[in-house]
């Protein structure tokens, strides 16, 4: 193509104006803008990149398609791989199995979908979203007619919407499958499946928790799919930016926002704390005959405001102020102590700042 030609192709003149349009705007000026607007502004940057994202795959299928030719001598070699994503690679980024799988990608799209590039074109599907769209046509069987495969394409691109990725790539093999069998035969296999999966999910559920030593424990867990999810829920419900994240500030009792101004898993693990002090410990069951209800030693003058530190049952030292604010929000058993190892009087559970019986 001649010089006169590129400067009339629509290709160079939108790719130099990207540029050129980003040339005006620097990263800094992010920080001005406020954050429900970035929010917005970020999808949009997101769309955009799907839209590029179709045009790489497009650019990516000319160079293949290049390639080939050069291969069977019609024609110039293009760059100076030995593939087109080693050629892609080379020329910027260096990501050698980034480009094979976008070209690997461009081409799947262009055999096995109708709908999809335009989709991704337009900016109403992701590049992830359209790789597991082409993935699930890609298993269709040979003898579907075009009507079929347009409506499995239809129906997932409609799905992309509203799903997550994961979702997204169970509802195409679900919808594949239902072609190969019948739909009893695929409910039995998903569900069978399953079934196997919960089942190897139980045996590899654990949970390990050891002392740092610093007034902190650190925990390691793997749960089943399902009370993963549950307990994910749970934690992000109490971390919401709406939500006061935090503990009773034993001296004005109020609530310490102390998840606001931090990272996501700090305020996930807030949330945690937070869950772990209001689990139902009457309703646990007991250990060798020993209720799991913890119990909280302290000093009666402590409990009414003084500075002496307090010990859990199983012997874990805690500040007055904790001990404290643990009677006002968690459940706990207060054993009122009469400045000698010796109990006066051992407490009923009280919520919300249940004063305990004295004893004399």
């Amino acid at each position: 193509m001649s010089v006169a030609a590129l400067d009339t192709h629509p290709v160079p003149s939108c790719v130099h104006g990207i540029h050129a349009l980003l040339d005006t705007v620097a990263t800094s000026a992010w920080d001005g803008l406020d954050a429900a607007e970035v929010r917005r502004l970020l999808a949009e940057i997101g769309r955009a990149e799907a839209r590029l994202s179709a045009h790489k795959m497009a650019a990516a299928r000319v160079l293949e398609k290049a390639r080939k030719a050069a291969a069977n001598g019609d024609g110039p070699r293009p760059g100076t791989g030995t593939s087109t994503g080693a050629t892609i690679s080379i020329d910027f980024g260096g990501d050698r199995s980034g480009a094979d799988a976008l070209v690997n990608t461009a081409e799947r799209i262009a055999e096995q979908t109708t709908l999809t590039e335009n989709a991704l074109a337009a900016g109403v599907i992701s590049t992830k979203q359209a790789d597991i769209i082409s993935r699930a046509l890609a298993k269709l069987p040979e003898d579907v007619t075009t009507e079929q495969r347009e409506r499995c394409e239809e129906t997932l691109l409609r799905d992309a919407q509203r799903l997550s990725l994961k979702d997204l790539r169970l509802r195409g093999a679900r919808i594949t499958e239902a072609y190969r069998k019948t739909v009893d035969e695929v409910d039995a296999d998903e569900d069978e499946i399953l079934r196997r999966r919960e089942e190897e999910a139980r045996k590899k559920t654990s949970f390990s928790l050891w002392d740092n030593n610093d007034g902190t424990v650190t925990g390691r867990f793997t749960l089943p799919e399902a009370q993963g999810a549950m307990l994910k829920t749970a934690l992000d419900a109490l971390a919401a930016p709406h939500q006061k994240v935090g503990t009773v500030n034993a001296a004005t009792g109020e609530m310490d926002e102390v998840g606001f101004g931090q990272t996501y898993p700090q305020r996930l693990g807030h949330a945690f704390a937070t869950l772990v002090e209001h689990l139902p410990a009457d309703q646990l069951p007991s250990n060798g005959g020993v209720s799991a209800v913890v119990t909280v030693n302290l000093d009666l003058d402590t409990l009414m405001g003084g500075l002496k530190a307090a010990g859990l049952s199983d012997g874990t030292r805690i500040s007055a102020g904790e001990a404290r604010r643990l009677a006002c929000s968690a459940q706990i058993v207060p054993m009122v102590l009469n400045g000698k190892p010796l109990p006066l009087d051992l407490g009923s559970a009280n919520r919300n700042g249940g004063t305990p019986a004295q004893g004399a």
